[in-house]
């Protein structure tokens, strides 16, 4: 056991302490949000191409926004700036593309050009991420009785609050700190909310 009157045990107490975990798990929660934002578009191009085996089945939306996407990231590889893109080759985005163009059959996305937007992901950004594939999030919420009070404009502000909160760490400081059952309610919130998104694409 570490003495109480330690100054490792006064740190533990402290208020830096406080803020540092805090910003931790802002931090993390706000990575869970991108993370399963890009994940789940990835994945759905992963099934999608098992269940339309023809390129030009897809939905016209989706192939629009596939050259249109593909061109963005091959730029960004390019432009060797972004580590998220450094295990990704330009000609073999280009590559890819040209055989869904072309072949139509046994055709491989560039999926994760369909990620692109994502940053600061607040629901209206997330909205555009699956606007991208021809899906309009708030609408089938609405259609699968997944969430109520859809027609309040702050009713997706714990998504959009936490995405402030980790920009203002990001920037060195801390307006606020929740109290630890609002950061409950809003984790609660987040996983009601992707589990509602992943009934929708499946």
């Amino acid at each position: 056991l570490v003495p109480a009157d330690s100054t490792n045990f006064k740190y533990v107490s402290s208020p830096t302490r406080k803020k540092l975990d805090y910003k931790l798990l802002i931090i993390s929660i706000y990575g869970m949000i991108e993370s399963y934002s890009e994940q789940f578009i990835i994945n759905y191009f992963e099934h999608l191409t098992e269940v339309v085996p023809y390129y030009i089945d897809l939905k016209p939306k989706i192939k629009e926004a596939h050259i249109f996407n593909s061109a963005n990231l091959a730029s960004k590889i390019l432009e060797n700036k972004y580590g998220k893109y450094q295990h990704l080759k330009a000609e073999s985005v280009m590559t890819n593309l040209n055989k869904c163009l072309l072949n139509y059959t046994n055709y491989f996305i560039n999926s994760e050009s369909f990620t692109i937007l994502s940053g600061n992901l607040k629901h209206s950004k997330i909205c555009d991420l699956f606007r991208q594939i021809d899906i309009d999030i708030n609408q089938k919420f609405n259609d699968f009785g997944i969430f109520n009070c859809l027609n309040s404009e702050n009713f997706f502000n714990k998504i959009d609050d936490i995405v402030v909160r980790r920009n203002v760490i990001a920037h060195g400081s801390i307006n606020d700190i929740l109290d630890n059952l609002t950061i409950l309610e809003y984790i609660d919130f987040i996983e009601k909310y992707f589990n509602g998104i992943y009934k929708i694409l499946e």
